[in-house]
């Protein structure tokens, strides 16, 4: 099999000849990829190329400004972080939000949300929306590029994404109680517009994986199972539908607490999950996942990255064939780390741990 066969045949459930072995954030056939990384990173480019079943990510536009004029600028320091402060012009105001990004290699965090108020959703609101034009070109470039070494994946926000980029978690969770229909009238309005979009590229012939992220913003205990029901279940339904209609795959990225809203993914009719958060970081064992969907779901992942910046080499071969065996003895497994390298420069523990997970799927990667 190809890479891009054993890919396709386990995203469908299937059994290809081994578990595929997906690193994510590493994309060394992708032009420019290496350029932004430090050089440290090239020997694990090389190995991916050699080893691994490779997918890549394109995104057409979307968001929730468009192409409103905004600018951004560094107002303050504290420590180890720049605050840097985004204004977006509306025909009604200004509309703010801060960023503290860390001088050290940390993840960036929110200070301040866009909208905190009923008067900032009104600036919001004023913005004429413009639809994007949808060319799928660059997509079919990345593909092609790509080749039998994988897949590409094309990727879109669902709505619970878009509504947290103006609300932040905080309003967003306050909200679901104190100003509900609000958040629901945002939801369909960004739902229409993804939907669209999806609708448009899918009969472009974009696919047949299909990706939506930011579900995992809404998920327990930020939100009750019933508000993911409500704000996510039934906004990506009908797009999961679309994207079956024209015999595509979909897989949702989520990190976090899976237990009490693996129904609701299940009832959406999703193929594909990563990463499947076990304890201690999630609350869910990878045996309650499979009793629970079988080969519904295909579970993508489950190596923590940080567990490939701590542990030995010995360990992570160990946890490689745990999860092939729980998780992938019928199939449905693509065996991938739960998150991207974040580290600015790849020590040779990382290399040899990554090194090592991909080994495994050669040699144990049998179902």
């Amino acid at each position: 099999m190809t890479s891009r066969e054993r890919m396709l045949c386990a995203y469908r459930g299937g059994k290809p000849d081994r578990v595929p072995v997906y690193i994510r954030g590493v994309y060394p056939l992708m032009p420019g990829w290496m350029e932004t990384k430090d050089p440290s990173f090239k020997r694990l480019a090389d190995y991916v190329t050699e080893k691994a079943d490779m997918q890549h990510t394109w995104s057409p536009p979307q968001g929730v400004f468009g192409d409103q004029p905004s600018s951004t600028r560094l107002v303050g320091t504290e420590g180890d972080w720049e605050i840097h402060e985004t204004v977006v012009e509306t025909p009604k105001g200004p509309l703010t939000s801060r960023t503290r990004v860390s001088t050290v290699g940390h993840p960036s965090l929110r200070a301040k949300d866009y909208v905190e108020n009923e008067e900032d959703l009104e600036r919001y609101s004023s913005i004429p929306y413009t639809p994007e034009t949808q060319d799928a070109s660059g997509f079919f470039e990345m593909d092609q590029a790509l080749g039998d070494a994988g897949v590409t994946m094309a990727l879109f926000r669902c709505a619970a994404y878009d509504v947290w980029e103006l609300l932040g978690s905080e309003t967003l969770a306050i909200w679901s109680v104190t100003n509900r229909s609000r958040i629901q009238e945002l939801l369909e309005m960004f739902h229409e517009r993804t939907i669209t979009r999806l609708k448009t590229l899918l009969e472009a012939g974009v696919g047949p994986v299909i990706g939506l992220i930011g579900e995992e913003l809404a998920t327990p205990p930020l939100l009750s199972p019933k508000d993911f029901a409500e704000f996510v279940g039934q906004y990506d339904k009908p797009l999961i539908d679309l994207a079956h209609q024209h015999n595509c795959i979909v897989r949702i990225h989520c990190h976090g607490n899976l237990k009490e809203v693996l129904d609701t993914f299940l009832e959406m009719g999703v193929d594909a999950l990563h990463p499947v958060e076990t304890v201690p970081l999630g609350d869910i064992t990878l045996e309650e996942f499979r009793a629970r969907v079988g080969n519904r779901i295909v579970a993508k992942g489950n190596i923590q990255v940080g567990d490939l910046c701590t542990c030995s080499k010995e360990e992570i071969v160990a946890k490689c064939r745990e999860t092939i065996r729980v998780a992938g003895k019928d199939g449905a497994l693509i065996l991938a780390p739960t998150a991207s390298p974040y580290q600015p420069v790849l020590t040779d523990r990382v290399f040899e741990n990554y090194k090592a997970m991909m080994d495994t799927a050669w040699r144990y990667g049998r179902y």
